[in-house]
């Protein structure tokens, strides 16, 4: 008896499965495996190179130095007290290919009625944004749309 934690088949043989499982509930900290070679229909116990220690048991083994926060706020108000610059560089090719991204991801909410509702709010760069969206959506009415982005940019002048 015990809780199951994981079942493989094997996948050289798949007559082959194997069960890891524990029995921590009833005070055995063991990790077991049981191997079947006939689909599970015989079990036997298969320990061959598994540690007999469970992690907490290794931690409360092992000599762990616990970590130093005397400091901590001390290093967090000194770094930003010094305002430090994080110079991030950015490929050109990502920048454009997440602006293909982001209108193609935008181009399932994008209609027409909604490209003409901003140009009634005089929306300009919102609605030139919408007709080159509904360009890649309905392709079939690009010169239309296309139109449509040379009279609003007439109309902004």
């Amino acid at each position: 008896e015990g809780m199951i934690n994981s079942i493989e088949i094997s996948p050289h043989d798949p007559a082959t499965v194997f069960i890891a499982f524990n029995r921590y509930k009833f005070d055995d900290f063991k990790p077991y495996v049981l191997k079947s070679d006939d689909f599970g229909n015989t079990w036997e116990v298969f320990n061959e190179g598994i540690e007999e220690n469970s992690f907490v048991e290794w931690l409360k083994l092992s000599n762990l130095k616990p970590i130093d926060r005397s400091n901590e706020t001390e290093t967090i108000d000194k770094f930003i007290s010094e305002k430090p610059k994080l110079k991030v560089e950015v490929n050109e090719n990502d920048l454009n290919n997440d602006k293909a991204d982001n209108l193609s991801n935008q181009a399932g909410y994008m209609t027409e009625t909604l490209a003409k509702l901003y140009l009634n709010q005089k929306n300009y760069e919102k609605a030139i944004q919408s007709y080159k969206i509904l360009i890649l959506k309905f392709p079939e009415k690009n010169s239309y749309f296309a139109d449509q982005i040379k009279k609003i940019k007439s109309l902004k002048k």
